[in-house]
């Protein structure tokens, strides 16, 4: 009775509840992506690397923090809890995030955003590339022109005083083929563990597998070329000068509050040391800056082609170089808006170039199915391929061939 009355319950409140279609899941799912990165990470991410000045501690932060918290939220529920019996099948995958991180990371340091962005614009190129070559897809000219027009506007959106050097160049290019198998061998991954309904869980045992591969890096980076101050013990033992009347640029803050350090004056406090949490939350905010934009992008490309996640992380990068130009202060010509512009517009094309072949080919698949069967053939074409039997009984079988009821048809030996 219980069951009965909990389905009924169940069916009433489903009626009340409007069902999403997939496609608009799909399109939120992709905006909170790109609204994710554009914001939250733009920012973590930028002010790390200023202030603690170590790119594969950065990247390293960002990996931990993510499978601890894909652990803690997997105690109360099964979406993000590690698959840690399937973490052989994540492990290509959790390479490439370690590759595509670190080497971006080094890139835009040596080289900039210019270069570095202009190198990573290809990523579509290479995808499709590798879906002609060894999956066998093919796509229309206009599918194609769509992509390039996109990677050129990445270029115009980024473009800028470049500074070229041979090494920042290389790590470009590694990011942006490491990127391009990221997205490949995620789809494959999550397909061969079955997670393509639980794409979390595959983002936290990449996460897992990634934090073990750049803690070996974060280890070799003296060795690297890439040493930099011990960013975990800045943010454990953070402890700053006396207190002063400006408290907020002690404790890393971007603007004053003279009232408490007058507060601080007054009770005794003002020659008192204390802790600087600023370092411990940028660790925090790129934890958790990663743990929100990859988790989504895992979700995404679980749900769209390889090209599609390709092309929409070129629009992701159109609105990071905008908000971040507008949120730093950086230069922004007429020729980075045009850039933005014609990168959008070859987005626009794309989506809309694909939705009309992809109705094309469910159209053609749909008559094809619909389509009544060959005509019956005519009776006088079927007296003919098959002629009548006559009427009666076959006389040229013999009584005795014919088994009597209850009797075998063989002879019994003598």
């Amino acid at each position: 009775m219980s069951k009965m009355a909990g389905k009924s319950t169940g069916s009433a409140l489903s009626a009340y509840i409007p069902t999403i279609p997939e496609m608009y899941v799909t399109a939120i799912i992709g905006v909170m992506w790109m609204l994710t990165t554009a914001f939250y990470s733009n920012y973590a991410n930028t002010v790390f690397i200023k202030e603690m000045e170590s790119v594969v501690a950065h990247n390293l932060s960002r990996f931990a923090g993510s499978a601890l918290l894909c652990i803690l939220v997997g105690l109360f529920t099964a979406y993000t809890k590690p698959a840690y019996k399937q973490y052989k099948i994540f492990l290509a995958p959790s390479m490439c995030i370690v590759l595509m991180n670190v080497a971006n990371s080094i890139a835009l340091k040596e080289v900039g955003v210019t270069l570095t962005y202009t190198v990573k614009s290809t990523i579509p190129v290479w995808t499709c590339l590798y879906s002609y070559l060894y999956l066998g897809e093919r796509y229309s000219y206009g599918i194609i022109g769509a992509l390039l027009t996109s990677c050129m506007g990445v270029a115009l959106a980024a473009a800028g005083d470049v500074d070229f050097s041979l090494y920042g160049f290389g790590f470009a290019v590694v990011s942006c083929l490491s990127q391009t198998a990221f997205t490949l061998l995620t789809k494959k991954a999550l397909k061969d563990a079955k997670l393509e309904k639980l794409p979390m869980v595959g983002f936290g045992t990449s996460m897992l597998n990634a934090t073990f591969f750049a803690s070996i890096v974060y280890q070799a980076e003296p060795f690297m070329g890439l040493a930099s101050p011990n960013v975990y013990t800045k943010a454990a033992n953070g402890v700053v000068g006396p207190t002063n009347a400006l408290l907020a640029d002690t404790i890393g803050f971007p603007f004053d509050m003279p009232e408490i350090g007058y507060a601080m004056d007054f009770i005794g406090l003002a020659n008192t040391s204390v802790y600087n949490f600023w370092p411990l939350g940028l660790v925090l905010m790129a934890a958790s800056s990663y743990f929100c934009e990859y988790g989504l992008n895992f979700v995404y490309v679980s749900r769209v082609s390889a090209v599609t996640a390709s092309i929409t992380d070129i629009v992701r990068r159109l609105s990071t170089i905008l908000i971040n130009s507008v949120m730093f202060g950086y230069t922004f010509t007429a020729l980075n808006g045009s850039g933005i512009a014609i990168g959008l517009t070859g987005a626009l094309l794309y989506a809309l170039l694909l939705n009309k072949e992809s109705a094309a080919k469910a159209a053609g698949k749909k008559m094809r199915s619909s389509s009544p069967g060959p005509a019956p053939a005519s009776p006088a074409k079927e007296a003919k391929k098959s002629p009548a039997k006559p009427k009666g009984r076959d006389k040229s079988v013999s009584k005795r061939s014919s088994p009597s009821k209850g009797k075998s048809p063989l002879r019994k030996r003598k």
